[in-house]
């Protein structure tokens, strides 16, 4: 997956492949490898070549919030459609794809397609690294179309359900 953040004001390419619990990242041409961990929601442990990192993150609107080592970074995607954490280890791709970042089962659906949904509900739960992952919407849409059926497995980058985003209104 390839992708652009803006941090503190300048803007980073960033590159990664997730295979299983690691990956190889390569972020403005340094590449990186590291093994990770989701120890809770909001919160993975990463182990690289120079030791290990807790980070804790929290999703707000169109940005991260990251905080390593009592340092806080603030991620902003610079295209406004590139990804987003989301919830529990999942990412939304292009603002209307619903992927998950590591491979697992789908346990169950919370929305059948033809529902609307707000920002932040709950559209599936996926097991993952044996813990249940619920992954919610980033956006006001409508479930356009599901891809899979409770019990089936998800790899990396595989879209679970297709968003067709919908204008909000100012009386909302």
């Amino acid at each position: 997956m390839e992708f652009e953040y803006i941090i503190g004001g300048d803007t980073h390419k960033i590159n990664c492949e997730i295979t299983g619990d690691s990956c190889e990242a390569e972020i403005d041409g340094v590449k990186l490898h590291f093994d990770y961990r989701l120890l809770s929601a909001n919160c993975l442990s990463l182990i690289g070549q120079t030791g290990s990192l807790t980070v804790y993150f929290v999703r707000h609107n169109d940005e991260i919030h990251i905080f390593i080592n009592g340092e806080k970074y603030l991620l902003k995607d610079s295209s406004g459609s590139s990804i987003f954490i989301s919830g529990a280890g999942s990412i939304v791709a292009e603002k209307g794809l619903i992927i998950t970042p590591m491979p697992g089962t789908i346990i169950k659906f919370l929305v059948e397609e033809g529902d609307i949904v707000d920002v932040d509900q709950g559209l599936v739960i996926v097991e993952a690294m044996k813990m249940e992952n619920e992954i919610r919407s980033t956006i006001k849409a409508k479930v356009k179309k599901i891809n899979f059926k409770s019990g089936d497995s998800v790899d990396v980058g595989q879209s679970i359900i297709d968003l067709e985003e919908l204008e909000s209104t100012e009386n909302e």
